[in-house]
């Protein structure tokens, strides 16, 4: 009897550290994936934050350009018209488009950021759930141990 007792000790603890392992395991693991998520997360609002100061800044570097241009054709004696006014709207077009590829390329980067967001938070949800099925398979795997300690299962007395 006192085996007996000592075997089903055994398995009890055995069954509760391995099912508390498997729970803990899913829990550190969705921890780690919250983590990672909200971190992904800020570098997607850190990205989006620093193509608008970036574009900004090429917004204000283009519109001095096109100042110093005006007050050069000026100084020379040209109106702003013909040749000069296709140079000064070619210029301004080009401000306008590297400003949106600046924003378009900070969109891109922000959707990656999220993209990683979406995978960790879908990681961490599979690694809670896989947790709580470990233990519950833990669990259950201790019953049956206990079960057949009972019956005598494998000792040649069924």
């Amino acid at each position: 009897m006192a085996l007996e007792t000592i075997a089903l000790t055994s398995i009890a603890a055995g069954t509760g550290i391995g099912a508390y392992s498997s729970y803990y395991r899913g829990q550190a693991e969705k921890a780690a994936a919250d983590y990672n998520t909200a971190l992904a997360n800020r570098n997607a609002a850190l990205s989006r934050e620093q193509a608008f100061v970036d574009a900004a800044d090429r917004e204000r570097e283009s519109r001095r350009y096109l100042g110093q241009l005006h007050a050069a054709f000026g100084a020379s004696g040209l109106a702003i018209e013909g040749s000069a006014l296709d140079i000064y709207e070619d210029r301004a077009l080009d401000t306008e488009l590297a400003v949106r590829r600046v924003v378009y390329g900070g969109e891109l980067k922000a959707l990656g950021y999220e993209a990683e967001a979406d995978l960790q938070r879908a990681k961490g949800e599979a690694a809670s759930t896989a947790g709580y099925l470990g233990a519950a398979a833990q669990v259950a795997g201790g019953f049956g141990s206990y079960y057949r300690l009972r019956r005598g299962v494998g000792s040649g007395s069924d």
